[in-house]
């Protein structure tokens, strides 16, 4: 009885702690945003892309133009962004002027290179520092962004792939925890004529199922990614 209760009790913290991991998963993973550095920025509606309070961006259309507020480590400025088909010009509040040609998936500069990677804008800078990550951002990778939010071209940080994977290795590990004897001779058992493992090989067989259980919610919960 007192085992019995113990694998109830087991199962259902097991089971408590996968739905709070594929919660955590969905809103890591599977919330679509533009990265800015290696600051990461949800999208809260059409308009607003936010890290945290001290880190978002707004966009608003109005005739042909459309106007950004970028608030990054507190601080505000403004931008413009002025399309001619899928040519963009990205005006600061400071007089910085970038321009790009926006592909489909990415912006690029008049030389047909990723504008992120772009010489002629390496030397344009703006901060940003977020949850816990602190750093200096070309203003290329910023338009990048804009034109991005512009374009309705947000990405997802994860994908689907790896939170199955993830939940394919958790309930492994809780399969070996629960019976690490099963685990250890599955499809070997053949070879034995009377297997049986120790009370220490259970307990080396659980903590490995712990460790692949752990690797699971890693996956699952898509913490890796921040």
């Amino acid at each position: 009885m007192v085992r019995e209760n113990k694998s109830k009790i087991f199962m259902a913290v097991t089971f408590l702690l996968f739905a709070s991991l594929l919660v955590l998963g969905f809103r890591i993973c599977l919330r679509k945003g533009v990265d800015i550095g290696d600051v990461y920025f949800y999208k809260m509606n059409q308009e607003v892309y936010k890290a945290d309070d001290n880190n978002y961006l707004k966009l608003q259309k109005q005739e042909g133009i459309e106007n950004a507020v970028i608030v990054l480590d507190g601080e505000k400025q403004t931008a413009q962004l002025s399309w001619d088909g899928s040519d963009v010009a990205v005006t600061y509040s400071d007089g910085t002027v970038i321009h790009g040609t926006w592909s489909g998936e990415e912006l690029f500069d008049e030389e047909g290179t990723p504008i992120i990677y772009s010489e002629r804008y390496m030397d344009d800078y703006a901060d940003v520092s977020a949850y816990g990550t602190s750093a200096e951002v070309r203003k290329a990778v910023l338009s990048e962004a804009l034109s991005r939010i512009s374009r309705n071209a947000a990405r997802t940080r994860g994908s689907v792939w790896n939170m199955l994977l993830g939940m394919v290795l958790y309930a492994v590990g809780v399969l070996i925890i629960r019976n690490p004897e099963a685990s250890f001779f599955f499809l070997n058992r053949w070879r034995y004529r009377e297997a049986e493992l120790s009370e220490a090989g259970k307990a080396v067989e659980k903590i490995g199922g712990m460790a692949v259980m752990i690797m699971g919610a890693v996956f699952l919960s898509g913490i890796f990614l921040l």
